[in-house]
């Protein structure tokens, strides 16, 4: 995503500064070597300063002024990755984090990219799965695992809870590399086979009812 789709027409990235929060990026994965080498300055991995080292991103961010009346502002155009970090939750992080609560403002900060990893939905706490705008969604083995999923994402398209695990099926069958992207909170709800390939959309006035999504409050999380 960062190297191939979120660059300009040379092929740089969009944004000024990536930061990447991850537990795993620094443990040999020969699949994160770019990442390593580009963003060596910006990767975080210690969860004991995890929290420390993103307020001090967002206090940068605030620095710069906003034009009260545009809205415009010089600070930094930016994307923050959390990769892997729910193996931090209870120890030291909180549900209530910053690195999660962050789901609910980052736009204020100048933040174009704020996307969470992780290979177990529901293990995200509730105010990052309420927020979600978009999801890319890789081959799930567990039935599980894709039945925790349909309980939140099926209310935004056809077929109820089947819709969503059919969806699935026919966008990762082919090959380990597609994946299913939803697009959740545009005016036509959608999901795609990878970015490209059109599988659904709904209509304008479908996409004003759509729910934002998340757990609903009677959930025990």
């Amino acid at each position: 995503m960062l190297f191939r789709f979120y660059v300009d027409d040379q092929g740089e990235s969009i944004f000024d500064e990536t930061y990447i929060f991850s537990s795993t990026i620094l443990l040999g994965d020969s699949s994160t070597r770019h990442l390593r080498q580009k963003y060596e300055a910006t990767i975080f991995t210690d969860p004991m300063t995890a929290e420390e080292d993103l307020y001090r991103i967002l206090s940068y961010q605030s620095s710069f002024p906003v034009d009260p009346v545009t809205g415009e502002s010089d600070r930094p155009h930016i994307a923050i990755i959390f990769d892997d970090v729910i193996s931090w939750i209870g120890a030291p992080l909180k549900k209530t984090s910053i690195l999660f609560s962050i789901a609910s403002s980052y736009r204020h900060y100048g933040i174009g990219l704020c996307c969470w990893l992780t290979q177990r939905y529901r293990a995200l706490p509730p105010i990052v799965r309420s927020t979600v705008g978009y999801a890319l969604i890789h081959a799930i083995s567990s039935t599980k695992e894709q039945e925790a999923m349909s309980e939140e994402l099926w209310q935004r398209f056809p077929g109820e809870k089947k819709g969503f695990c059919d969806a699935l099926a026919k966008a990762t069958s082919e090959s380990k590399y597609h994946f299913l992207y939803l697009k959740l909170l545009d005016q036509k709800p959608a999901w795609y086979k990878n970015f490209t390939e059109l599988g659904w959309e709904g209509s304008d006035s479908a996409g004003q009812m759509v729910h934002r999504g998340g757990p609903p409050s009677t959930w025990d999380d």
